[in-house]
């Protein structure tokens, strides 16, 4: 789990989500937390694919 940010999920932050790109230019997922809903977050792939999760 390369990236992690916790901040209020907006359609537009989960429709400009991208994975994270390190100095070498290897793409890894980047997962967003919500700030108000505990457990709930955004996962973009390295390959660029979203996907809801709840834990």
């Amino acid at each position: 789990m390369a990236g992690k940010a916790v901040q209020p999920l907006t359609k537009r932050l989960c429709e400009s989500a991208q994975p994270v790109v390190d100095v070498n230019g290897k793409r890894s997922e980047l997962i967003l937390w919500d700030a108000t809903v505990r457990g709930f977050g955004l996962r973009v792939s390295a390959g660029g694919a979203r996907s809801f999760i709840l834990i």
